[in-house]
């Protein structure tokens, strides 16, 4: 799949942790009880192309969906990650863990700068600092999916992010310490596997699943779309 061109965010979102993760006890974030629970989220799919935005979108969707839960489910409250996104897709997954729990779950493409995603991550979760909210969040168990205005115009105004955004968010995050890219299969434990946590995963359709787990069928889609995409 080809990359779209300058930055575009797909994604913003933003969780509750329900469990701190536990390295010697990972969380299943197949488990409603203990996995990351979803609270607002934006979408921006209409940024890819028409073929795939019409026979792929759900499955991007839904991969966005998987890997922010699992990842999210993963990472240490007070961190940050920079993941791959599986299938080949070409963005990145921007995860920042408060040490409240409240996380943000960011996907851009890969030459997105890294430090104005940290900064709108900041910026995304301080929406929901209000003393009441905090409270309503604390409640929180199951997925809301909450389209907030705030949040649609934050992606609409950090596509393609103006030299006064960069320079706002950039002092915000003085002690963001540098973040490595990774793979998702690198957060997961010995005896993990994507394609096992994938094949359990209520974020995933059947053909989703199928189209997840077969990496033969999503070279092929990125061959045969790699123009369609805008």
């Amino acid at each position: 799949m080809s990359k779209p061109e300058g930055n575009s965010i797909l994604s913003i979102s933003v969780w509750r942790q329900q469990t701190p993760p536990d390295p010697e006890s990972p969380v299943d974030p197949t488990d409603k009880t203990r996995a990351p629970v979803n609270i607002a989220m934006v979408n921006r799919i209409d940024l890819l192309g028409t073929m795939v935005k019409t026979f792929y979108s759900g499955s991007v969707k839904d991969t966005i969906i998987f890997t922010k839960r699992l990842a999210i489910s993963r990472i240490a409250r007070g961190h940050k990650a920079q993941l791959e996104l599986p299938n080949d897709l070409p963005f990145d997954l921007f995860v920042y863990v408060r040490t409240d729990g409240l996380a943000c779950g960011i996907v851009a493409n890969e030459e997105y700068p890294p430090h104005v995603l940290w900064g709108l991550s900041i910026d995304v979760m301080r929406l929901f600092d209000a003393e009441h909210l905090q409270k309503k969040i604390i409640a929180v168990n199951e997925d809301k999916f909450l389209e907030l205005p705030q949040m649609k115009e934050k992606i609409d105004k950090y596509q393609n992010p103006e030299e006064d955004a960069i320079v706002k968010v950039s002092d915000q995050v003085d002690s963001v310490k540098a973040v490595m890219r990774q793979n998702i299969q690198q957060i997961l434990s010995n005896t993990e596997s994507l394609e096992s946590i994938s094949e359990k995963s209520q974020d995933l359709d059947e053909s989703a699943k199928l189209f997840f787990q077969n990496s033969k069928k999503a070279n092929s889609c990125r061959r045969r779309w790699g123009c369609e995409i805008m």
